[in-house]
């Protein structure tokens, strides 16, 4: 994703959708909430890598704010870091946040 992304949810799906497609399948699923704003849901349950803006069961959950994602995105902090300070919430397998990493870098 580049930075001075456009922050809508339209805006934000079609930059994730580009870069599933640009991963390895991440054998599992993501949902991404953007509080008050979006939820994403990432996974490869049709064999590879799909997004979309259903809610569904995942293997892990990551929640941030918006103004904590549109940082992160244009590298002014990284996900890590918002981790560490309580900015960014993860539940279930951690593994799965990493892999959502290599999509917002």
């Amino acid at each position: 994703m580049e930075n001075n992304l456009d922050f809508t949810k339209d805006s934000i799906l079609n930059r994730l959708e580009t870069r599933v497609g640009s991963i390895d399948p991440i054998h599992g699923s993501i949902n991404l909430i953007i509080t008050d704003f979006a939820n994403f849901h990432i996974s490869d349950e049709t064999g590879a890598n799909h997004v979309d803006c259903n809610d569904k069961e995942a293997d892990c959950t990551i929640s941030v704010d918006l103004d904590i994602f549109k940082n992160i995105i244009n590298k002014e902090t990284t996900g890590m870091v918002a981790f560490m300070q309580g900015q960014l919430k993860v539940e279930g397998d951690m593994s799965y946040a990493m892999k959502l990493g290599e999509l917002l870098n």
